[in-house]
């Protein structure tokens, strides 16, 4: 447990939330987005303490975007299964699309940070 527990990983910490037409409400959602893991050496980027006048910058923040929208499958009919009447009714995190900030395309590639 105690290697588990040292491993530096990161994660989503701020949420900013611009139109949630889901069941869930945001605060679910943000937490849910903080549980998932993001691929990249944590190393590489400055610890950024509580103290809200450091200033977030491409040393010290990741930023992802997503933006997906449940709607009635056109190909389906009333008696099919849920699944099949929708598209895009289940987001996983492969969802979740990264902008470089700065430098950062350039540091760690174009595929470089991704959710895990």
């Amino acid at each position: 447990r105690i290697m588990l527990a040292e491993v530096p990983t990161m994660a989503i910490e701020h949420v900013n939330i611009y139109q949630n037409t889901s069941i869930l409400q945001d605060e679910v959602l943000a937490h849910r987005l903080g549980l998932i893991p993001i691929e990249v050496d944590p190393r590489k980027f400055e610890y950024v303490s509580d103290n809200k006048e450091e200033e977030l910058n491409e040393k010290n923040t990741v930023v992802f975007t997503l933006c997906v929208k449940c709607e009635h499958n056109p190909k389906a009919n009333n008696t099919s299964p849920p699944s099949e009447r929708y598209l895009n009714d289940e987001v996983y995190s492969g969802a979740l699309k990264w902008i470089p900030q700065g430098s950062q395309e350039a540091k760690f590639g174009k595929n470089g940070i991704k959710p895990v």
